[in-house]
């Protein structure tokens, strides 16, 4: 912007200029917009709030000496628009709000200490209205476009079926714990018992509303400091800070039992198999083999069951072959 300031300035110079005395005000100017937008090029990235801050001051100043010294005014007072445009695209609304007010003040000093006196309030009216109209378009811009990155950012961790995190989600959300590493664990794995049986029988619908109940039914079985996942199709995990394996053991089973008492249409009741190990959060991807492994031997015991790595025998493998479903 300052530098869009900087080629207005030189525009103005070449054209022809009733107003000759004005020229080296405006060759100051011009160069002032020239260095400030090279400064912003140069630091780049680097720039902090508190720069973008002191930047859009500086231009609300120099449009302030612009208003004071180009003759005739006539849209001088337009050039406001480019600081609060900075500001609305860069800074939060409270920035803005104080932006707005300088830059009112910086007008007001400008046009009634600075020019002359024939309509004063008309222009001091008509600029301060562009300003507000500004801001508040910026401000409903940039909470739009805040509300579509959140909600972009939202539909980007959840799974679309059930609205728990997806598998990326979710074990992101487990390696971020492993940044307090000194807190125990559990986690929990689950997988619906016969899942390819009831899609077959039916249909998938009904499959799908199983899927989401027991989304709902695991969302309400734990804590708002838990992370709940859906791994992929019907393979589900629970991450519960703060829980040794015991605990997460016990709310494995209060979820199992609840499973075992919902009855779906047709009659339908669905089962399933639980796998819990825990450990501290920077082991997270050796946990999610530990429970999976217990997982594992759930299904081998014969599903509907809850295991717990710490039964199972440590140095075994599961297969790469898993058993039938599932």
């Amino acid at each position: 912007m300052f530098l869009a300031g900087a080629g207005m300035v030189g525009l103005l110079l070449i054209l022809p200029d009733r107003h000759p005395e004005d020229r080296v005000a405006m060759m100051v100017l011009g160069l002032l917009c020239v260095g400030c937008g090279a400064g912003l090029l140069l630091a780049g990235s680097a720039l902090a709030q508190r720069h973008v801050v002191v930047a859009n001051w500086l231009g609300i100043l120099i449009v302030g000496a612009a208003v004071g010294t180009i003759r005739p005014v006539l849209l001088v007072p337009c050039f406001f628009a480019w600081p609060l445009l900075g500001a609305g695209t860069y800074l939060p609304a409270r920035r803005l709000a104080i932006d707005l007010c300088v830059s009112v003040v910086t007008f007001a000093v400008a046009l009634f200490w600075l020019t002359d006196p024939v309509d004063r309030g008309t222009m001091f009216v008509s600029g301060v209205g562009l300003m507000v109209v500004i801001c508040v378009v910026t401000t409903m811009w940039h909470s739009r476009v805040d509300n579509l990155l959140a909600e972009a950012q939202f539909l980007a961790t959840r799974d679309p079926l059930t609205g728990l995190l997806n598998r990326r989600a979710f074990l992101s959300r487990l390696e971020a714990a492993g940044e307090d590493p000194s807190a125990i664990s559990g986690l929990v794995m689950l997988d619906v018992d016969h899942f390819k049986q009831i899609n077959d029988r039916f249909g998938h619908p009904t499959g799908d509303t199983v899927l989401r109940r027991l989304a709902a039914v695991l969302l309400e079985s734990v804590r708002a400091d838990h992370a709940v996942g859906r791994l992929g199709g019907e393979e589900f995990a629970l991450f519960l800070p703060g829980c040794d394996e015991g605990e997460a053991a016990r709310i494995a089973a209060r979820i199992r039992e609840r499973v075992g008492r919902e009855i779906f249409d047709g009659g339908l009741r669905v089962c399933a198999s639980f796998g819990v190990a825990a450990g501290l959060p920077a082991q997270g991807e050796q946990m999610l083999v530990n429970a999976d492994r217990a997982l594992y031997v759930a299904k081998q015991r014969g599903r509907d069951r809850v295991v717990s790595w710490s039964e199972c025998d440590q140095g075994w493998a599961p297969p790469l072959a898993s058993p039938e479903a599932a």
